[in-house]
């Protein structure tokens, strides 16, 4: 409360006021004195911070020396930055205008005769950091001659009151509607249990919208299911705090943690001191059998829409024209299938010339071939992809990369990660995050000890990603890092606490090598299967040990203890003799964990038929067409080039077909090396062309044909067919 505006008179400040300066937490201004007019005088005190968009309330005082008023009059002048709400909670007299608000008052007898509490409320479009100045004068009637009293005034800074989302002038350019059904999704903690991660998944879903801080919002529910839980999040984990900002570009700080609210079928209101991105938590014990839930957002103020990229329904054109309509610091995001990117508008806005299908296209694969290392082939309830997305922000900048329950971050200046399909099919660091997000309770260790797998094993998923890519010198899954795991090997004396942690890395590597590309895989499927106690680092390492084993079909007791020198107990080494299996036939250890040479690399890019759409049976000219991307890369001497045509859907009730593997409805991928139209064959390799339609069939082109000039034939709904061009070793 502000000192002399609770203490001038049972008026006191208005409750919104309190409830500003808990956000703000502002010092009052010391009265500002005016000079005494001929027996008045007035002092005026106020916030010297206060929110943008909120209400504050003035405290003046009019003071006599002892004489009788006739009439005394306060005229108060609002400066253009604020409205007025209200004197001593009621409208003036008069009017509001540029020239001031003149409001009466009734006589006293000497002493204080006027003080009156002045609401205003701060508008949307002032920039934090202005300085707003408010003044007040008096002038009264003495004995029938008119005087002039004093004259005070305050002067209060704009300041940030939690996330500010920018208040939309043309809703029609955001597509998003206020009312959306959610379906029931589990919560984290049984997708984690059932997993058998150590880090949690974010169970909310986007909604496109932002809530104002400190602006109630009514929130409608219904449907459901009574056993569900529906409430609203407000906010969004490690999100950059817009107005923390040391320069261009830079953000110091994250935001508050978010917040969430339980709703109830039927209405609820809504309120947040801080605000922020919008989210509907709906969790069910048994999802699949809990109907959808609706919730409508109420179509006043308090919420406003932000630029939101739904990977299902958003066209490019409408994203640029989202963030051209709100301001820098204004929330963003992104959804696919399986990701939500969280940012601000100010980094999205330097690629909003990108295709953003493309950078969910991309998103999808690095999280496709992550989710396929953990074994996640559908094979089973339990061994099918998680329903919840994985969510990465951008966080505040010069921070490093992390991940943690709920979200990956990455700092802003390097938002080119989050925005940018290119930069994110080059990042092992985005790799690794969402990695993070993969492992299992198996990887032992915690901390900065150098026996903590946690920042070892993660590069597992890291090198599944940088693979699918056809990267061959990138992170630690390249030819230069096989030399810190050769080296190590080759020590007399061998403790693996003590190697570094590429060469740790490396003896991991070696088993994906050695034993397959499925070896990985089996061991995440067999965690969730068996849900093994692994209280601590023996158990864990046991675990892995004698599952790795049992796997391979050999005794890895050698290769870990001897050729790596894991500390393994006792115990684990019985264990170990107990599977009765035979030595390798060939000792892991020697097998060299990269080569710097890659066994697959997949193009696939949108294609376009602007002929008209292709029936059953007829032609589709890829000549006619219009590349989404135009690749250029030749294709390499010793190597392959396979086209699959598939399609988005069937014709007159025939379904389309998608490539096998490619996951559910296909997926899309650009390679970041190909940038012009040119799919010419290196010397004397022909291009094999394998079309899906319904015969299978395989066509070969002669030497330096081009893919954009080949006709194929292809099944189902030819108007947005995706082209896959995938190379592989001869």
């Amino acid at each position: 409360m502000l000192a002399g505006v609770g203490r001038w008179g049972g008026r006191g400040a208005c409750a919104a006021l309190g409830a500003l300066l808990a956000v703000v937490g502002a010092a009052p201004l010391a009265p500002a004195r005016a000079q005494t007019g001929t027996d008045v005088t007035v002092t005026a005190s106020g916030p010297a911070k206060a929110a943008v968009g909120e209400s504050i309330t003035y405290g003046v005082k009019v003071t006599g020396s002892g004489v009788r008023t006739e009439d005394t009059t306060l005229t108060f002048r609002l400066p253009d930055e604020v409205d007025f709400v209200s004197v001593d909670g009621r409208s003036c007299a008069a009017t509001a205008d540029r020239r001031g608000v003149v409001c009466a008052y009734g006589v006293r007898q000497g002493g204080t005769f006027g003080q009156p509490d002045i609401t205003v409320r701060i508008k949307d479009s002032v920039a934090v950091g202005t300085r707003i100045t408010a003044r007040f004068t008096t002038s009264y009637r003495l004995g029938g001659t008119r005087y002039d009293g004093g004259e005070a005034s305050v002067v209060t800074e704009a300041v940030p009151g939690g996330l500010t989302c920018p208040v939309v002038q043309d809703a029609g350019l955001f597509p998003q509607p206020r009312t959306q059904a959610f379906p029931a999704l589990p919560t984290s903690a049984a997708e984690r249990d059932r997993l058998q991660i150590r880090q949690a998944l974010a169970d909310v879903q986007p909604t496109g919208f932002c809530l104002r801080a400190n602006r109630p919002v009514q929130v409608t529910v219904t449907g459901g299911s009574p056993d569900a839980t529906v409430e609203l999040q407000v906010g969004t984990w490690a999100l950059v705090d817009p107005y923390s900002r040391t320069g261009y570009g830079t953000y110091t700080a994250s935001q508050s943690p978010p917040r969430s609210y339980r709703l109830q079928p039927g209405e609820n209101r809504i309120g947040d001191p801080s605000g922020g991105i919008l989210y509907v938590r709906h969790t069910a014990d048994s999802p699949a059998n809990a109907p959808s839930v609706t919730v409508t957002l109420d179509d006043g103020t308090a919420v406003q829409p932000i630029p939101h990229f739904d990977r299902q329904s958003t066209t490019n054109a409408q994203w640029q024209r989202m963030l051209g309509a709100t301001t820098a610091t204004g929330p963003v995001e992104l959804v696919g299938d399986h990701v939500v990117i969280a940012g601000m508008q100010e980094s999205a806005l330097r690629y909003a010339g990108e295709s953003q299908d493309e950078l969910l296209d991309t998103y999808e694969q690095i999280l496709r071939a992550e989710d396929d290392l953990a074994g996640l082939d559908g094979s089973t309830a339990r061994d099918t992809r998680s329903p919840l997305r994985f969510l990465a922000v951008e966080s505040p900048s010069g921070t490093n990369p992390n991940a943690t329950y709920y979200r990956i971050a990455m700092p802003g200046n390097r938002d080119g990660v989050l925005y940018s399909a290119t930069e994110a099919a080059n990042s092992w660091g985005l790799f690794h995050e969402f990695g993070h997000q993969h492992q299992q309770r198996w990887t032992w260790g915690a901390g900065q000890d150098t026996n903590n797998m946690g920042e070892v094993t993660v590069n597992l998923y890291s090198m599944a990603a940088d693979r699918q890519f056809g990267h061959t010198t990138n992170g630690w899954a390249d030819e230069t890092t096989w030399a810190p795991g050769r080296d190590y090997l080759a020590q007399s004396a061998r403790d693996f606490a003590a190697a570094p942690n590429k060469a740790q890395f490396d003896m991991f590597a070696q088993l994906d090598k050695a034993f397959g590309p499925d070896f990985y895989p089996a061991l995440h499927r067999r965690m969730r299967a068996e849900r093994p106690d692994l209280a601590d680092t023996d158990r864990q390492m046991r675990w892995f040990t004698v599952t790795a084993s049992r796997i391979a079909g050999a005794d890895l007791s050698d290769h870990f203890a001897d050729r790596w020198g894991l500390p393994l107990s006792r115990e684990t080494l019985a264990a170990l003799a107990a599977l009765g299996l035979p030595k390798p036939a060939t000792d892991p250890s020697t097998v060299a964990a990269f080569t710097g040479k890659k066994d697959t690399r997949t193009e696939i890019v949108r294609f376009t038929n602007r002929t008209g759409t292709a029936l059953n049976r007829s032609s589709l000219d890829l000549r006619d067409g219009t590349w989404a991307r135009t690749p250029a890369e030749r294709i390499p001497n010793g190597r392959t080039a396979v086209l699959r045509v598939t399609t988005s859907g069937g014709i007159d009730g025939t379904a389309g077909y998608t490539l096998p593997g490619a996951g559910q409805g296909g997926f899309t991928y650009r390679s970041p090396e190909f940038s012009a139209n040119n799919y010419a064959v290196s010397t004397g390799q022909g291009i094999k062309v394998t079309v899906n339609d319904q015969d299978q069939n395989t066509r070969t082109t002669p030497p330096g044909t081009s893919l954009d000039s080949y006709t194929s034939t292809v099944l189902g709904k030819g108007d947005d067919p995706t082209v896959w061009v995938t190379y592989e070793r001869a």
